[in-house]
């Protein structure tokens, strides 16, 4: 049986050291960071966004930047080849576009990226749970990874349903053991889902992302990438990525990226101001906290999420 006095020591730490209870830092998204407080062992973060937004090429930048700093992490790419993933890699490290480099040149990168601690899954497309949780299992053990990505779920659940109510079971299922896995061995897995079909120019919100509210619900952190059209009307950055969902504290934030097309990157470009308070939900979201704000030239401010 468990009382208030059990946390004691963690409650302290939390005032004497609270940069310990803190996740490895984002670096590469100062304003990222801020929000989330880096990443964390135990959590599980759900990804979505449109079909061609560059989920997986914001994936590999950040994980990418994790490495370098120490972080081990296992991909699973179910939708492109791993070798097209490293391809992207090659781009974010030097910071030009693949087609420029000479083979002296990638394979003198290659050995680089290969002494990172970086891992792939040895698999593509439909691929058992069964299959995927024995090979993160291994590589927990073995490589001490910290972090998994899976991209994405609806790819490497491919076919294994007989009807749509089976296939948000098997999509509940594979999430409900995906948290799981992470809490229980204390890694961090972050799934990318794709969205439900919007209207065209539609900005995507919690309830967007495709399956039962399961996924949503288990989830400790939901970020969602937008991109607006070109020639779309409204203010803003093309890209942003929204943090709607934050279960470590709350913090909710909107922050705007510009993309590189030569060297695959991100770079942020500021918080985006939210002008009207947004209504998620929270049965699906589990978000009741607020989302920050920043007017140019001001400090940062909150609004409730209703």
């Amino acid at each position: 049986m468990l009382k208030a006095g059990a946390f004691r020591e963690r409650l302290m730490t939390w005032i004497s050291d609270p940069a310990s209870m803190m996740g490895r830092p984002i670096n590469g998204f100062p304003l990222l960071q801020e929000a989330l407080k880096g990443i964390r062992p135990g959590e599980l973060t759900i990804l979505t966004g449109p079909t061609g937004t560059g989920k997986t090429t914001w994936l590999s930048q950040l994980t990418l930047d994790l490495a370098k700093a120490g972080m081990s992490t296992l991909w699973g790419s179910f939708e492109i080849p791993n070798d097209v993933l490293v391809k992207k890699m090659l781009s974010q490290h030097t910071g030009q576009p693949f087609d420029g480099m000479d083979t002296t040149t990638v394979a003198q990168h290659l050995n680089y990226l290969g002494e990172l601690p970086l891992y792939f899954m040895p698999y593509f497309g439909s691929t058992s749970m069964s299959a995927i949780l024995d090979c993160m299992d291994a590589h927990v053990r073995e490589a001490r990874v910290e972090h998994i990505i899976l991209d994405n779920l609806q790819f490497f659940l491919s076919g294994q349903a007989d009807s749509s109510v089976d296939k948000y079971r098997l999509q509940d299922r594979a999430i409900h053991e995906l948290r799981h896995f992470a809490t229980s061995r204390g890694v961090h897995v972050t799934v990318v889902v794709h969205p439900r079909k919007e209207e065209p120019g539609a900005e995507l919100t919690v309830e967007s992302i495709s399956g039962s509210a399961k996924i949503t619900q288990e989830a400790d952190v939901v970020l969602l990438l937008q991109r607006r059209k070109p020639g779309a009307k409204g203010d803003g950055p093309e890209t942003r990525i929204d943090v709607v969902k934050n279960r470590f504290d709350g913090t909710l934030t909107r922050v705007g990226m510009k993309f590189c097309p030569a060297s695959l990157k991100y770079e942020e470009t500021g918080k985006v101001e939210v002008t009207k308070a947004r209504k998620y939900n929270k049965s699906a979201a589990n978000t009741s906290d607020t989302i920050e704000r920043q007017q140019p030239g001001s400090v940062s401010h909150t609004i409730s999420v209703l």
